[in-house]
């Protein structure tokens, strides 16, 4: 299934701080496809930036096991886990994620 008008719509919301109705686009794709990538990922970004950061992470993680190749969920997991001062972890991350470049 393709989602692109509905992918872009969410970002817009996104980019509009619309957390809500953005979620909402997100979830609803991922209800048809669970392992969507950019569903995912702009889910996890709206859960950190609504302070809902176990889900952020658990969704990150998520992707980085079906995705390994894609750098962007280490990117995004290491921002969280800085903020969260867990500076060892985040080296890891970005360590695998140089690799993956």
């Amino acid at each position: 299934m393709n989602f692109i008008n509905d992918l872009k719509k969410a970002k817009d919301l996104q980019n509009q701080r619309l957390f809500e109705e953005a979620k909402n686009i997100y979830e609803k794709i991922i209800l048809t496809d669970k392992e969507n990538f950019d569903a995912t990922i702009g889910l996890a970004i709206i859960n950190y930036s609504t302070n809902k950061i176990s889900n952020s992470i658990e969704l990150l993680t998520k992707l980085i096991k079906i995705y390994p190749e894609k750098i962007e969920s280490y990117l995004n997991l290491s921002n969280i886990l800085i903020s969260q001062n867990k500076y060892k972890e985040t080296i890891d991350l970005l360590l695998k994620a140089h690799e993956i470049e």
